[in-house]
């Protein structure tokens, strides 16, 4: 396609820019899930990267079209890439709160800037070794560092994840308040009430203090067993806990501890 802008004859190549711009977003949403840690499937990023390839495409053409010379056309621009990076990552993720939903878009812009630090390196040592390298090869050589760098990073910290099974959920209290938790899937988790024998599952006493679970409950105390001794727990009812893998619970009961495991970032353990 060619555009004339500012009297000099512009070639756009939207084919390539269609096709380059949809492996660079699947790319990025993939590495800002396996950053935050959450579930992909595949079938969604490629939706995902494709809707936002074509936009994209679409809305630089305009630009080309309306002239890039306009300080106007760049804010637009901007603007742009900012609410279709957005759009993507909500059809690529869905997520039940908005503040999740902030975190991946702070997870997208991390990955984004140090992909294209990585790129944009290794292409200046590509040229002062090479004499100069073609620009698309820069482009795969750099993802594919950084993918190797984020993927060994992603293993050294993810030996939880190896071990069990942790998703994302959203709680819901009697009350109705909802808060987004860190959930640990753990077959070994075998805790049950003596008085009707239902599992129970275990929060952390961060969750009920936030959703001010005491001061709509009276407690419900749960002996239990362990290697460390014997004792009990105070332990609530809630409304509805819904996991980002689809599954949903409602109506249990679980029981509050200070100290639920040695990873900071669970906040409650269901029985697999």
């Amino acid at each position: 396609m060619k555009i004339n802008v500012m009297a000099v004859q512009v070639h756009f190549y939207w084919d390539i820019f269609l096709i380059l711009n949809f492996i660079m977003n699947l790319f990025l949403l993939g590495m800002t899930g396996i950053l935050r840690r959450k579930r992909i499937l595949i079938k969604k990023l490629i939706v995902a990267a494709g809707v936002g390839s074509g936009v994209m495409t679409t809305v630089y053409s305009l630009y080309l079209a309306v002239g890039f010379h306009k300080m106007v056309g760049k804010w637009l621009l901007f603007a742009a890439m900012t609410g279709i990076s957005w759009w993507m990552l909500c059809l690529a993720y869905k997520e039940p709160k908005r503040r999740e939903r902030c975190y991946n878009f702070f997870g997208l812009i991390q990955v984004s800037i140090i992909t294209g630090g990585s790129i944009l390196f290794l292409q200046g040592q590509l040229q002062r070794v090479a004499g100069g390298v073609p620009g698309a090869v820069c482009i795969f050589a750099g993802t594919l560092l950084f993918f190797a760098v984020l993927w060994l990073g992603r293993r050294y910290y993810s030996s939880v994840e190896k071990q069990h099974h942790v998703v994302d959920g959203l709680l819901t209290s009697l009350s109705g308040k909802n808060i987004s938790v860190r959930v640990l899937i753990d077959t070994g988790n075998q805790l049950v009430s003596p008085y009707s024998g239902e599992a129970v599952m275990i929060i952390s006493s961060d969750v009920t203090r936030q959703l001010q679970v005491e001061e709509n409950q009276n407690p419900l105390w749960i002996p239990y067993h362990s290697i460390g001794g014997d004792g009990v727990l105070p332990a609530y009812r809630f409304q509805q806990l819904q996991l980002s893998d689809g599954q949903c619970c409602h109506n249990f009961l679980a029981a509050v501890t200070d100290r639920l495991t040695e990873d900071k970032r669970i906040q409650m353990i269901v029985s697999g």
